[in-house]
Formats: C-alpha cells, structure tokens, sequence
C-alpha cells in the first residue's frame, strides 16, 4: 500500500503534463500532421508510434511520439548524425553500427521504452441518478516495444461517487508493440469506474490515474458528470373552443387527433399509446369503442417515436360506437421522456352529447 501511493506521489510530481496533455490542455490539435525531421524533444506531435530525427539538447537523436509529445529513443552521441527514411530513423556516422545505442530502423526494437497510454482520455457521465449508477470502462495500452507492467489505479483526489470496479492485478503486463501477443498494439489492459451521484453538486471533477512502470508511469483520464435540463411538451387538441380532449358528440364512427410537441432542448421519445377508461369497470367497453395511435409525419401508426426538439408528433384517437350507443368516459394515455425520465400524459375522450 506504501509503495503504491508513493507512486502516486511520484505521479503528482511529474506527471501533470501528461494529464494536462490528456485532458487538452497544451496538447496538438487533433489529427495535425506529425513532423518526420528536425523535431525537438518535448514538442507536441500526433502519434503514437513511428520514430523522427530531431534533438535531444545539442545532440542529433532518434524521436518517438508518445501520449503527444516527442521523445527521446537514443541520442546519436559521439558526432554521429540521425537519417530518417521513409517514417524511420536511425543513427549514423562512426560506430553507428555497434553502439548499443544505434536506433531502430523501424521504431519497433526493443530500443523503445514501454509507455502507457489510456482511452477514452476522457469520460463525462450524463443524467445518472443514485437509483441508477453508470460505469465507464477505460483501455490501457503500451506504446513502446518492451513490456509495461501495471501497478495501482486511483481516484484523484478521493471523491466517495466515483469506485474502482474493475482493474487489473498489479504486475499484469502487456507486451511490448510488434511482439508476440501485441504485434498490432491493440493489446490492452481494463479499468472500469462506477459513478453513484451524491446530493452535493459541483463536486463531480475527479481524475483517474493509472500507474505503470513506463515512461510515463502514469496515465490519466479525466472524471466529470452533468445533468441535462428534461424536454418540455406541448399538446393542442381540436375540442371545442380548443379544449384538450377528444369529443365525439354523437354515436357516429370516426377519429380525432391532438397534436403533441418537443420544446426541447434534448430530443424526447412518446410511445405507449393506449385507452384507459374513466371507471376501470369499463375497460373492456371503453377498448371496444375507442384506439389510441401515434402517428409519423406520413399518418402512419408507430409503436415509438423520437422527437427532435420543435418537431410534433399527432395521437390519434379512433371511435366505433358499439350498437349504437355512446361510448363510456375515457383517456387517451401515452408516455413521453427525456434524460432518463419518463412521464405519463392524458387526453380525456367525451363521447355524447
């Protein structure tokens, strides 16, 4: 436990870069070309992968792009100079050839240091409530050719809505890339959070860190939640003097409809259209002489449908007067929802004088 949250300290020191790289702040614009030559160590680049020429202080060197910035393979000390051929580069000039520090011709020896690198970089929980926990899982993956080892996962700082469900043991390790098991890189490692919202607001940014033996040692994912403002509706209907309902005077077949809106400002779903009568002792009466349908935008009946925001939808009540006669007292019912909630609406149906 010691060594893991001296790790952690380790982490705060010298890692921020990282999660400020993570998280956007000072990174390179996303899919921005990367450059193949003259590149200096700590500049932002698009990646990962693939080695460059570029400097390590006075010194010609050998590049990798690693969680967004260039770094350092090999120094090509000793005078010698960087060649870059077609994405690769290598040291050359004296000694080149046996130094124990000549480069890669491919970016994939084992000349370059295992590195970690987590996805998504960062997660945003949306409308959960308490009664309903979310939770995110994130991909751990090597960016070097030698092998990276797990070592711990933490909440940073300690916030009680966000849980560590799932990790990896520590000293669980992915190969390194273009070796047995990861030869595409796509070898990865789980780490799953859990959001409980509390009743505090305001307090929901937090940071995932996970710990490695690479370099960096410490990757980072940015935590946060929102909640979104639920859908309002509108509903018109044709009644008289424009009440809201369904009338039906005499005992004649035929069909009304009301008119329901999105006011937005997130999409809403209405479905389970249906008939429910006044006194439940009618139900069976109140289904024979009346049928709830929604209707798409070309009349036709739908089980669901979803409402982008200022856009309508009709519910449509159709009426069979049954020998007859009037049909009993009733509602017209369907559901509607937004953000994960969900409501009930009713239209009353007034059939006879």
């Amino acid at each position: 436990m010691n060594a893991f949250f001296s790790r952690v300290d380790r982490w705060s020191s010298t890692a921020l870069p990282i999660l400020l790289l993570l998280t956007g702040c000072g990174a390179a614009a996303a899919g921005a070309a990367s450059p193949t030559h003259g590149v200096v160590v700590g500049a932002a680049c698009s990646g990962p992968g693939g080695s460059a020429c570029g400097y390590a202080g006075s010194d010609a060197a050998v590049l990798t792009c690693s969680n967004g910035t260039w770094q350092t393979v090999v120094a090509c000390t000793g005078g010698r100079t960087c060649t870059a051929v077609a994405g690769s580069a290598k040291c050359s000039g004296p000694d080149a050839g046996s130094s124990a520090d000549a480069s890669p011709s491919d970016g994939k020896s084992s000349g370059l240091a295992a590195g970690c690198h987590i996805e998504p970089a960062a997660f945003t929980f949306t409308n959960v409530t308490a009664s309903n926990p979310q939770t995110a899982c994130f991909s751990l993956r090597n960016t070097g050719n030698t092998q990276l080892s797990f070592t711990g996962a933490a909440i940073d700082p300690v916030n009680a809505q966000y849980t560590l469900t799932e990790q990896p043991n520590s000293g669980d390790t992915i190969a390194g890339v273009g070796t047995t098991g990861n030869v595409d890189g796509s070898q990865s490692l789980k780490t799953c959070v859990k959001y409980t919202p509390d009743s505090t607001p305001g307090n929901e940014q937090a940071t995932l860190v996970v710990l490695t033996s690479g370099q960096p040692s410490a990757c980072a994912a940015a935590l946060d939640a929102v909640m979104q403002q639920p859908a309002t509706i509108t509903v018109t209907c044709g009644g008289p003097g424009g009440k809201l309902e369904y009338s039906f005077p005499n005992p004649v077949a035929g069909s009304a409809k009301c008119t329901i809106c999105n006011n937005g400002p997130p999409p809403v779903k209405v479905q389970n259209a249906g008939v429910v009568a006044s006194n439940p002792t009618d139900q069976a009466k109140a289904n024979a002489n009346y049928k709830a349908e929604l209707l798409d935008s070309l009349g036709y009946a739908q089980a669901l449908l979803a409402l982008a925001p200022q856009k309508c939808t009709e519910l449509q009540v159709t009426y069979t007067p049954q020998n007859g006669q009037s049909g009993p007292g009733a509602y017209a019912s369907y559901t509607y929802g937004s953000v994960g909630l969900s409501n009930q609406g009713t239209i009353p149906i007034v059939a006879g004088p």
